[in-house]
């Protein structure tokens, strides 16, 4: 937290007093005014949660924000991390040029994102003269193929837990997991954040909350009749675990692993990353949630859906990215391929 008072400290030129005083800054948070006085001394990490007063953010946000903060703060002198009035382009420049060396151009493009939306606030509040990163650009990324489930490896996962089923309390309980990210193709944010009440079993429908939305949207799927069954087991079985079931909650609760010492109402997205690379690792597969989401889209692409219903489907508000989602079908591009050599000109 702030090191001083909770509000921006500016100076101000006395023969602006009168004036000043009858019209402050603007900004969402009070200004205290120190005659004479430079702007007091913000750190970096005070800065992200200066952000998180002004602007309404999830708690995913915040953690990213942070994290992206503590990581740019390895690049830079412990003077400027400490102040941000001494920041430098030419340091975001530096810290752009170090961090390639250490990171995927992905992730150097997260992290300025972040720290612009950062200092743009603090330009605007006047906490800094300026924005650092306003001409630092972002870093070239390869277009690469999405990742998705190579074929069979569903199967195979489906195989592995209901052999563990016998002796591991967690396995049906991950495969009701598994089954939803397959049947829905939903983000793992919207999976933890999955409540009873947004599970309409007698329609076969499903409410995806706004509030889990990468695109701060909400919209209504259809579920499958494999997925009604499989919610519907673990609708009961939540009653038989922990009694009344609430509209409000969550549907994948971790205290159904068979572990009574857990807290937690919730899975996190880290439980659910760390349990299927583990997963993966077990059956020498690559599996990630985010790869039930791309094989969705794929699967459904390439059996001949309807590309709006699919973009409907994932929650996307541009098509273009629906697109970027779906692996192209091999078997497909080759009768297309040998199409075109019936169809050639005859010597």
């Amino acid at each position: 937290m702030l090191c001083q008072q909770c509000y921006a400290s500016v100076s101000v030129p006395k023969h602006l007093c009168p004036d000043f005083a009858q019209n402050p800054l603007s900004g969402k948070l009070p200004v205290a005014i120190d005659w004479g006085v430079e702007i007091m001394q913000i750190s970096l990490l005070e800065l992200v949660d200066l952000y998180g007063k002004h602007r309404v953010l999830s708690e995913e946000s915040c953690k990213s924000l942070r994290y992206s903060a503590r990581c740019v703060a390895r690049y830079l002198p412990p003077d400027a991390v400490r102040d941000i009035r001494l920041i430098t382009r030419e340091m975001m420049l530096k810290f752009r040029e170090e961090a390639l060396k250490k990171v995927r151009p992905t992730s150097f493009n997260t992290y300025r994102v972040h720290m612009h939306v950062l200092f743009v606030l603090a330009a605007e509040e006047g906490w800094c003269d300026s924005n650092p990163l306003e001409k630092v650009g972002s870093a070239a990324v390869p277009s690469r193929q999405k990742k998705v489930l190579q074929p069979g490896t569903y199967d195979q996962i489906l195989t592995y837990m209901t052999s563990q089923d016998s002796f591991d309390p967690a396995a049906k309980f991950w495969m009701a997991v598994t089954k939803t990210l397959y049947h829905t193709g939903m983000r793992r944010r919207q999976l933890v954040g999955l409540r009873w009440g947004d599970v309409y079993l007698s329609e076969g429908t499903m409410l995806l909350r706004a509030e889990a939305s990468k695109t701060r949207r909400e919209w209504a799927i259809p579920l499958s009749e494999e997925l009604q069954l499989v919610l519907k087991w673990l609708r009961q079985h939540t009653t038989d675990v922990l009694g009344c079931v609430g509209a409000e909650a969550h549907v994948f609760n971790p205290k159904l692993c068979g572990n009574p010492r857990v807290k937690r109402e919730s899975l996190s997205v880290v439980q659910v990353t760390a349990y299927f690379i583990n997963l993966g690792r077990t059956l020498g597969v690559a599996i990630s949630p985010h790869r039930f989401r791309h094989t969705f889209a794929t699967h459904l692409a390439n059996s001949g859906a309807n590309l709006r219903v699919v973009q409907q489907l994932l929650g996307h508000a541009d098509i273009a990215t629906t697109c970027e989602y779906i692996e192209p079908d091999m078997g497909a591009m080759r009768r297309a391929l040998a199409c075109l050599h019936r169809s050639g000109p005859s010597n």
